[in-house]
């Protein structure tokens, strides 16, 4: 039903607009003295479309002069304003929620900037990098770069033609003229047949090459690398080392089972390869020549096994095998050689509040990676039992023994090392009713403090990543097309003490 043809009755866009702001398209929220909380400018709750003029408001609320059209103006009207008033209720609640938040975790967070909303569902996020002050978020049509404390956009790359960015390295590697990212992209998301390799920095296309082969895994991270001046790259026929000034090949590297993943980081360069139960291989990669630097062997008791790699430097894998009755998950930590220096298990792990033992949870989020944190010689990450209760729990590397644990009172599933004032320390989201807080955690003693509260809608649950800006921090969304914003940056308290 179009506006054109009755103009007495008001479009779904139209009314799904009362929820949103005016101004900067956010979702309703409102602070004490009418402003958004987003964008910072006064609203009026029963606007609906942003009119530039008095002509346009008149425009937007226009009624066909037809018989009965005045009672179906009023009734428009009177809709109009239950939903307006709906929509005040719940930023209301909402306000509510904070005072009462408050009281629990500290006092409100400044929401500093966000970014305009997508246009589209279809315009998701793939990843993001850090670049010292920015923040690079790769979405599937162009990768973009924000300066950290502003918000304001530094430089936008378009992904080549028509195609999607399917897969992105999981951190930037040093290239000839500074820190480089690489993006895998084809015709759609599990047909990728393209690498390119951006500056991070000025934004510019270093090189971008076809690949002999595609790469179908529908992962966006775990297929793309940066290590010792090589961008190492995982297709379903191998891995090839690519020259990361120019783009060109230096080698190939074949499985017999093919590989399932890899990772890079400074030198070093790890991958898996999975041939059943009885051989599976942990294998470090010298970058330079793609000649196998050492192989580990890990025999399994049956197929139903799931490897991870948590770091590639240094190698830290997680093993988990599901089973009827429990999921048994290992941890394995390599050092130079190839000698496994740690094994510690990372399931059963008793808790007094829990309905079961808790397991570490090693499912990425998307392109946001691991719900952990591996720093300062810990392993540190959210363990879960089968009915949502869960703990942060932190084990020691080099021992493998289980440092401490910290119970959760609510969901967890973003976190992320701190920044300049929390430096040592983890800080995580507390995805608490009727608002979310930021959390950090003493890395080495697991005391947690709260840094503060802030909205709901600057998270979307499961669907996001936490990124370390300067002091500040970075929520990123996988879609930020309609009640999250793409980007959300979360002002930091001063450090106290």
């Amino acid at each position: 039903m179009e506006d054109s043809q009755y103009p007495d009755v008001m479009s779904a866009k139209r009314v799904e607009a009362l929820n949103r702001c005016p101004n900067c398209g956010a979702p309703l929220d409102l602070d004490p003295a009418g402003r958004c909380r987003w964008c910072e400018v006064p609203v009026n709750v029963l606007q609906s479309e942003s009119p530039s003029s008095d002509s346009q408001l008149t425009e937007t609320f226009r009624v066909a002069r037809a018989p009965g059209a005045g009672r179906r103006a009023r009734g428009v009207i009177v809709a109009l304003l239950v939903a307006g008033l709906a929509a005040l209720a719940v930023i209301l609640q909402l306000n509510v929620g904070r005072t009462l938040m408050g009281s629990r975790h500290g006092s409100g967070l400044t929401i500093a900037w966000t970014a305009p909303f997508d246009s589209s569902s279809e315009l998701s996020t793939v990843g993001a990098w850090v670049n010292g002050g920015s923040l690079v978020r790769v979405r599937v049509d162009e990768v973009v770069s924000y300066d950290g404390s502003t918000g304001r956009r530094q430089w936008t790359l378009p992904i080549p033609g028509t195609d999607v960015a399917c897969s992105i390295s999981n951190d930037t590697g040093i290239g000839a003229t500074g820190p480089v990212g690489l993006v895998m992209y084809g015709q759609d998301s599990i047909s990728c047949d393209h690498v390119m390799a951006v500056d991070v920095r000025t934004g510019r296309q270093l090189w971008a090459t076809p690949l002999p082969s595609t790469y179908s895994g529908d992962s966006a991270l775990g297929a793309l690398g940066v290590a010792g001046g090589t961008a190492v790259v995982l297709t379903d026929d191998g891995i090839i080392g690519l020259n990361i000034r120019s783009g060109s090949k230096r080698w190939t590297k074949t499985s017999e089972c093919g590989f399932e993943e890899l990772a890079a980081s400074g030198g070093t360069a790890v991958a898996l390869s999975a041939c059943g139960s009885a051989s599976n291989y942990v294998i470090s990669i010298d970058p330079a020549t793609g000649k196998v630097a050492w192989r580990h062997k890990i025999a399994e008791p049956s197929d139903n096994y799931e490897f991870r790699i948590l770091s590639a430097s240094p190698v830290v894998i997680s093993d988990n095998q599901t089973g009827p009755r429990a999921t048994i998950a290992e941890v394995r930590v390599f050092g130079p050689g190839g000698a496994v220096t740690a094994t510690f298990s990372v399931s059963g792990i008793h808790d007094p509040a829990a309905s079961g033992p808790l397991v570490l949870n090693t499912d990425p989020t998307d392109g946001f990676g691991y719900p952990e944190v591996i720093a300062d010689g810990a392993l540190v990450g959210v363990a879960q039992d089968h009915s949502g209760h869960s703990a942060l729990v932190a084990f020691g590397l080099s021992s493998g023994q289980r440092r401490w644990m910290v119970p959760l009172p609510d969901v967890v599933n973003d976190i992320t090392a701190g920044g300049r004032a929390q430096h040592g320390e983890v800080v995580l989201v507390d995805e608490s009713d009727p608002a979310y807080s930021l959390e950090e955690v003493d890395i080495a003693t697991g005391k947690l403090r709260s840094l503060g509260s802030f909205g709901q809608q600057a998270l979307d649950s499961g669907d996001s990543g936490l990124y370390t800006v300067g002091s500040d921090y970075l929520v990123v969304n996988l879609n930020g097309a309609f009640n999250n914003p793409p980007i959300a940056a979360i002002k930091a308290p001063a450090a106290t003490g």
